[in-house]
């Protein structure tokens, strides 16, 4: 009873602190310039306190399940392999100590999920999720009506909210996922405080303010019903899947024939705030290393050479390629790139057996999440952040969902266990 009480106070630890609640609860404001994903001595006190006992106690629980932990990890290798190619990257970075610092919180944050995925079931886990966001949007109204300086950033166009995180992008990224998440689960108990939870934090993503965040949204919660269908007759999904491409197609011809229109709703320019300007820059760099790159976060560790040269053409002082695919290029050149495109296929395969394997909607979840995953990291550099709730959770489901794989891999027939025969679907087995 003890060790699962100490289990659930630190997963309700680590996502609040992957939230950047305590980074936020701990500095006055975000600082710009300084880098969040490190813990330095530029950062408090009490958050470096914090979250090294986050991670000392995720090393300790990875420990007493260790070799669980190892089999998990075999089967998320390309999780894995991604992470010691940052630590490999060590020897040609251009920064070696700051990416030997960053690989091992980078290696501590793929171990807790892949200790959280196979420690408890998706729907446990969802659940918890749904519970902590709730507070999360909770405590930022509160706090509104107590001190509404301490969650609006007045600096981010004309007064965006940034609720209990660090900034308006978390924030919005947030309570993105809590719109997806409060979509999909049903509560026990005052059922009806799910839909107040979800109406408030469809209204903060709003007042948020960013715009990725909001599409994002927009894109993930669209495609709910779509993945039901995955269940349906070879006939019917064709026929979705037929008029599906029709709307995305209309879609696409209304979002160029109207662009000036939808950038004047979003609050944005064609340039999506300077990236389309910054990107051919950051491609030009990863040229110049096409195949190792320049170290796991060594690009941006100083101001000069073509880190220099980015400043200066793009007339701004980017903290990163604000796109996590030229990110991964500049951290591995072509080593990395490939790597985490099969890792992504693998999950997106296994979210689709899933969905097929059980008929709740939560099963859908990982699908939904992953889809904004990928969709995200087309405009943010979060596919390897440190002290990230966007990487925990992609290692976490992964993670998860190889282990549901695993379990169906094997089933009872007349007492003892026998193999599936592999080449039928392998989520088909699972007894209804």
């Amino acid at each position: 009873m003890f060790y699962r009480l100490i289990e659930r106070a630190f997963v309700f630890v680590v996502v609040l602190s992957s939230m950047t609640v305590v980074d936020a609860l701990t500095r006055p404001a975000y600082q710009a310039g300084r880098d969040p994903d490190v813990i330095s001595t530029d950062v408090p006190l009490p958050t470096v306190i914090i979250e090294s006992g986050v991670y000392a106690v995720g090393a300790l629980l990875v420990l007493a399940r260790w070799r669980r932990v190892a089999d998990a990890a075999r089967r998320v290798w390309p999780l894995v392999a991604l992470t010691l190619l940052a630590a490999i990257s060590i020897a040609w970075s251009d920064a070696p100590m700051l990416t030997a610092r960053r690989s091992v919180f980078l290696l501590g944050s793929t171990l807790i999920g892949i200790y959280l995925g196979e420690r408890f079931s998706m729907d446990q886990l969802l659940r918890w999720l749904a519970q902590m966001l709730c507070v999360i949007i909770a405590a930022s109204v509160i706090l509104f009506c107590i001190s509404p300086s301490s969650v609006i950033d007045y600096t981010a166009y004309n007064g965006a909210w940034k609720g209990v995180t660090i900034n308006k992008n978390t924030f919005g990224w947030c309570m993105a996922i809590a719109v997806a998440v409060l979509t999909l689960v049903r509560f026990s108990r005052f059922r009806w405080s799910r839909y107040v939870f979800l109406f408030t934090a469809a209204i903060l993503l709003l007042l948020s303010r960013s715009a990725t965040s909001l599409v994002g949204c927009v894109l993930m919660v669209s495609f709910i019903p779509l993945w039901r269908v995955i269940r349906a007759g070879t006939k019917t999904r064709h026929l979705v899947y037929v008029v599906t491409l029709m709307a995305i197609c209309a879609s696409i011809y209304f979002i160029w024939a109207e662009q000036a229109l939808l950038f004047r709703v979003l609050g944005r320019d064609s340039s999506f705030t300077g990236r389309t300007d910054l990107w051919p820059l950051v491609w030009s760099a990863i040229m110049k290393h096409p195949f190792l790159g320049y170290g796991y976060g060594g690009f941006w560790s100083g101001v000069r050479g073509d880190v220099l040269n980015i400043y200066i053409a793009s007339r701004w002082l980017p903290m990163g390629a604000h796109n996590g695919y030229l990110e991964l290029g500049l951290a591995f050149g072509i080593l990395g790139l490939p790597l985490l495109f099969y890792l992504l296929w693998r999950s997106f395969r296994m979210a689709t057996g899933y969905i097929k394997s059980d008929e709740s909607w939560l099963s859908i979840w990982p699908m939904t999440y992953l889809l904004l995953f990928v969709f995200h990291n087309f405009f943010e550099s979060h596919l390897l952040e440190t002290r990230s709730l966007e990487f925990l959770l992609f290692a976490t489901i992964t993670t998860s969902l190889a282990m549901a794989r695993s379990r169906t891999e094997l089933r009872p027939v007349h007492g003892p266990y026998t193999l599936v025969n592999r080449q039928q679907p392998i989520y088909s087995t699972i007894p209804r």
